[in-house]
């Protein structure tokens, strides 16, 4: 039987020497939340997913449905933030929270298709990113 979404965040926690403390603050829940998902007594939304997702360093695929992320030469890099995302989160005002998250949402789904695109998304593409993210990020 295939491990559950609270058992692959626990062990993803223990992996990388995570509290559930450390962890909640990460992803911005409670810990009584977190502790909840882990022994699978809740379920999360998609904007917790993200959000454990990005704390974790790992995909929502992963989490969701224990489909092992593609090997990224991402994986260990510090965030660095596109100059145009950066331009975009500073006209509307996004924390770097927020911006960290539309960053990595971006980057999920290029993983997902494989390959890098042509292009980088200009500063109004970003925006436009953000916007129909914005019901799963939390300020």
């Amino acid at each position: 039987m295939a491990a559950s979404l609270g058992t692959r965040i626990r062990k993803l926690r223990e992996k990388h020497a995570l509290t559930q403390q450390s962890l909640a603050e990460r992803a911005g829940m409670s810990i009584s939340f977190l502790s909840e998902i882990e022994n699978d007594k809740r379920n999360c939304s998609g904007r917790m997913l993200l959000q454990l997702s990005t704390a974790l360093g790992t995909t929502m695929d992963y989490l969701a449905r224990g489909v092992e992320p593609a090997p990224s030469t991402h994986h260990n890099e510090p965030t660095s933030i596109p100059p145009e995302l950066a331009e975009a989160a500073e006209q509307a005002g996004l924390s770097y929270r927020a911006t960290v998250t539309v960053h990595e949402a971006y980057r999920q789904i290029v993983a997902r298709r494989g390959t890098e695109p042509d292009r980088k998304p200009t500063s109004a593409e970003w925006l436009a990113m953000y916007r129909a993210l914005r019901k799963y990020i939390e300020e």
